[in-house]
């Protein structure tokens, strides 16, 4: 509670004998000994004030960054899905494309197959008639 210097300055002079000077200075240094302790208590108030808005801060922070992290986790999350099918559609194009490719060479070595077995025919054949020619020449 800030006290009143004119009447503590009159009570000094009257009951204690001081001169005004003296009085003055006295009530001077007690004024500023109260401002003193009052901006002892602000600076503690505003200690507390800071550091509940520091809290605050931390706390939006640490918010904002989990947010963020979330965000970027469902991004590469999408990412990665995509990517898996992407990878599908590829390896399965390329399934159905080998799988014609394979398809294409079993025909034609099945159509190899046949004319092997045709040349032969016509070889076992031919080598019947030459032997059957031998036969009837000699």
């Amino acid at each position: 509670m800030p006290i009143d210097t004119l009447k503590s300055k009159r009570r000094l002079v009257e009951e204690y004998g001081l001169d005004d000077r003296q009085a003055e200075g006295i009530v001077e240094l007690i004024a500023q000994s109260e401002e003193r302790g009052a901006t002892a208590s602000d600076v503690d108030v505003a200690k507390r004030e800071v550091l509940l808005r520091l809290q605050a801060t931390e706390e939006r922070l640490e918010q904002q960054l989990e947010s963020e992290i979330a965000a970027s986790e469902q991004r590469l999350e999408s990412k990665i899905v995509a990517s898996e099918q992407q990878l599908d559609s590829k390896i399965t194009s390329t399934e159905k494309r080998l799988g014609k490719n394979i398809e294409q060479l079993r025909l034609e070595m099945e159509q190899m197959r046949r004319q092997m077995l045709q040349w032969m025919l016509g070889i076992a054949a031919f080598i019947t008639v030459l032997l059957t020619l031998f036969e009837y020449v000699l």
